[in-house]
């Protein structure tokens, strides 16, 4: 399973302790990726400077969306069999929630203490799709990442929402003291 393997990209639910943070993440900084950096130390970066403590309440509260796989391709070094390329923000937010690596607590922020605390769903196994050649996705990330998704305009969001409108009221109706943010479908 070298890079340039033939095989077409296939959909798994893989262990969150065999998944690594992308060393060579564009988002970390030039020293973190000129070096071995620890798995631990990522995701306390990703904590301070990416927004993970919103993803672990979210994953926390509702779990994990199935409908958005990781994707990762095989390690080629390390202990995790595969390394995430696009998704390091939810993994780090998985992996705290799984204390998977274990995480000094007295070095988190109150709010990450209690994120992590709180948490309802804390799942083991997530989907992910396996690429065989990182070059495989450089075009996906260049899209996600600097074309962007282009955002709805207002009146498109005004639509989405009137739609879920009822489903909430639904919701509400079979579990009044549920609250708000779980009542969007």
């Amino acid at each position: 399973m070298t890079a340039g393997d033939p095989r077409s990209p296939e959909q798994k639910l893989l262990r969150v302790s065999n998944i690594a943070l992308d060393p060579e993440n564009p988002r970390l900084p030039q020293r973190m990726r000129e070096r071995h950096t620890e798995q631990s130390s990522l995701v306390e970066w990703m904590i301070e400077r990416e927004g993970v403590i919103e993803l672990v309440r979210a994953i926390g509260d509702k779990g994990y969306f199935d409908g958005e796989p990781l994707l990762v391709t095989v390690a080629e070094q390390g202990d995790c069999q595969y390394t995430v390329v696009e998704g390091n923000r939810r993994l780090a937010a998985l992996k705290l929630l799984r204390d998977d690596p274990p995480i000094d607590r007295d070095r988190l922020r109150q709010s990450a203490v209690t994120a992590i605390a709180d948490a309802q769903h804390r799942p083991p196994s997530i989907p992910a799709i396996v690429y065989y050649d990182r070059s495989a996705l450089l075009s996906y990330l260049g899209y996600r990442h600097v074309t962007g998704i282009k955002a709805w305009e207002p009146l498109a969001k005004a639509r989405y929402l009137r739609e879920l409108a009822p489903r909430a009221n639904t919701l509400r109706s079979a579990n009044p003291s549920a609250p708000a943010h779980w009542l969007v479908p």
